[in-house]
């Protein structure tokens, strides 16, 4: 057998330099059908992955190529196992990206980009250095990963909905409290974070900040003129009781009882 398998190797040996086999008529060509193997083979082959997947602590789903429902399973479980692995992968490569973004942020915002700016945007760049503009685009540089687990759609907006809610505290908290320049920023940094959410908001909300602080520092000056008037003059508050206007227990300026009016009625009678 070893001769004839020998005998064999030479003939494909000499098929592969484009030369001709002749087969006679009474000569066949065939091989086994792998049945007896099929098993063994098989079962040899996985060990080697799972090996090679233990080895390299990484699910081994990823190197059979195989799905991921199996019986009654929706698979979702091996989906985490894999967008965790992979999530550890990225850790991984977190510094060499970082630096690499170092290198592509001086490569592509050079100063001959910063030239070509201020020329498409001279109210924006003209009187800035280079330096100043450089460290303030790579102070708003961001890059991140995208999530690996899509989440359902209902999921989606709850999250949204959580984002809202703490934009919302947030304001309700800190503008009693702040100045009208500090209101206004705050005003635009809530109207920016909305923006961001386009699965409840899908249009921009855009306001004017200027005239909003404006407005709030000419209502903070009429509270502040209200608040010295009535230092000043406290009787002088209409409405209140005890005041100039109305008296104490609707009695007149001078002190003296206010009469009672009669009824219609009264005045008949005494006629």
């Amino acid at each position: 057998m070893a001769k004839v398998q020998g005998l064999k190797r030479a003939l494909l040996k000499q098929a592969q330099t484009t030369q001709v086999l002749s087969i006679d008529i009474e000569e066949d060509i065939e091989t086994l059908d792998m049945q007896n193997v099929d098993g063994a083979g098989s079962f040899a082959r996985t060990n080697v992955l799972k090996n090679v997947a233990t080895s390299a602590d990484m699910p081994a789903v990823l190197l059979e190529n195989e799905t991921m429902v199996k019986g009654f399973g929706e698979g979702t479980e091996d989906a985490r196992n894999i967008a965790r692995y992979i999530e550890l992968i990225r850790m991984k490569m977190a510094p060499l990206y970082a630096w690499f973004d170092n290198i592509a942020q001086y490569r592509a915002w050079n100063p001959e980009f910063f030239a070509r700016m201020q020329r498409l945007h001279p109210e924006a760049y003209r009187k800035r250095e280079y330096a100043e503009v450089f460290s303030e685009w790579r102070a708003s540089f961001a890059a991140g990963w995208p999530s690996l687990l899509i989440e359902p759609e209902s999921e989606q907006i709850k999250v949204e909905e959580t984002k809202l809610n703490g934009v919302t505290d947030i304001l309700n908290a800190m503008l009693p409290n702040l100045d009208p320049e500090n209101k206004a920023l705050l005003m635009e940094w809530a109207a920016d974070n909305i923006g961001e959410n386009k699965m409840l908001f899908p249009y921009a909300l855009n306001l004017d900040f200027d005239a909003l602080k404006e407005f709030q520092e000419e209502e903070q000056e009429r509270t502040e003129e209200a608040a010295e008037a009535a230092l000043k003059n406290p009787l002088a508050a209409p409405g209140k009781p005890g005041t100039k206007a109305n008296g104490a227990n609707g009695a007149k300026p001078n002190g003296a009882a206010k009469p009672p009016q009669k009824s219609p009625a009264h005045a008949s009678r005494r006629a």
